[in-house]
């Protein structure tokens, strides 16, 4: 894949799994994937991403693994983020 994370993605509410790691990916983390309250796990790691993690994902309740490792993305404090 390649571009831009869709924001739409933030529509799939359902979601607990979403792994993009491994491709083209450029740009910031969209603040719509913080709508994914039931999100367990986020894979992003292996991309061109840059930015800062969206806030409304480190205030989700149940917890997430954020896997990143895109040394343009800004680390946030209230996350556990793997880097």
């Amino acid at each position: 894949l390649r571009g831009s994370i869709p924001s739409e993605l933030g529509l799939l509410t359902e979601l607990t799994r979403l792994s993009l790691s491994n491709n083209g990916l450029s740009g910031p983390i969209p603040d719509a994937l913080g709508q994914l309250t039931n999100l367990e796990y986020l894979y992003l790691h292996e991309n061109n991403l840059d930015g800062t993690i969206p806030s409304a994902l480190c205030s989700n309740s149940g917890g997430i693994d954020i896997d990143i490792d895109c040394p343009q993305v800004e680390e946030c404090a209230c996350c556990s983020c793997f880097f």
